[in-house]
């Protein structure tokens, strides 16, 4: 299970986007003061919540996308099945990173962001990592069907 690479690239998937959780997407400045955005919440510093609908769906994409990634360990020995999987989840991750783009262009009217934090990097990341999934999952299907033709 885990001596395959693409094992290990979506453990780092799912441990990337449960990064995304914990750690702040950007620090974004109004007239008002400074927000900081994370994926649940964008909350001016020291106070309640400012703005949380819209900002808590990364959060609750971030965790389904982490949870499809890691069931999808697991399905090792139903390759057709855990590429579906994983295709699905790229979709997950390419929709919320169209979604933070969203986000940054739509805050922008308000005011401006002073810093972008690890929190928005790591859906590119898991994306990409997603990729490198695939293609060895591919890689691993080709190998058994040529195994299957030598027999």
């Amino acid at each position: 299970m885990i001596q395959r690479i693409q094992s290990l690239w979506l453990l780092l998937i799912s441990a990337a986007l449960l990064a995304v959780l914990f750690l702040p997407i950007g620090i974004f400045k109004t007239p008002d003061g400074l927000y900081e955005c994370t994926a649940f919440a964008l909350k001016q510093e020291g106070s309640q919540v400012f703005f949380h609908w819209p900002v808590r769906l990364i959060g609750y994409v971030s965790i389904a996308s982490a949870t499809l990634a890691f069931i999808s360990i697991f399905l090792y020995k139903r390759r057709s099945l855990q590429l579906i999987f994983c295709r699905i989840n790229a979709l997950i991750i390419l929709t919320m990173i169209l979604g933070l783009i969203v986000m940054i262009f739509f805050l922008r009217k308000e005011g401006e962001w002073v810093s972008y934090g690890a929190g928005l990097w790591m859906p590119i990341a898991s994306f990409a990592l997603d990729l490198f999934a695939i293609r060895g999952i591919r890689k691993d299907e080709r190998l058994v069907k040529s195994w299957d033709r030598i027999r």
